[in-house]
């Protein structure tokens, strides 16, 4: 039967076989490329999920200083007013002091 063929039928299936392949070839790089892009956004996902947390971490160790001074204000506070509190005491015992004397 390939003997029969004549040169322009012969010409047309290597055509037709190289654009065959020619096809299997695309669809190959369209496989990598889709491929590789996906490794690539995966990889980009990796990194922004690291860089959240990174941004999360700041953000907490910031709020827990910031709570650690807050605190820190308020038990200073507390110390000035009990201090404050201990010397009105003082004073009324000594002017208590004074009157019974």
């Amino acid at each position: 039967m390939l003997l029969e063929l004549s040169s322009a039928e012969m010409l047309f299936s290597w055509f037709f076989c190289f654009l065959l392949v020619l096809l299997l070839f695309l669809i190959l790089l369209f496989l990598l490329f889709f491929i590789l892009l996906l490794i690539f956004v995966i990889v980009l996902l990796f990194f922004l999920i690291i860089l959240l947390l990174f941004i999360l971490l700041l953000f907490f160790f910031f709020l827990i200083i910031l709570l650690l001074f807050i605190l820190l204000l308020f038990f200073f506070f507390l110390i000035i007013l009990l201090l404050f509190i201990l010397l009105l005491f003082i004073l009324l015992l000594f002017f208590f002091f004074l009157i019974i004397l």
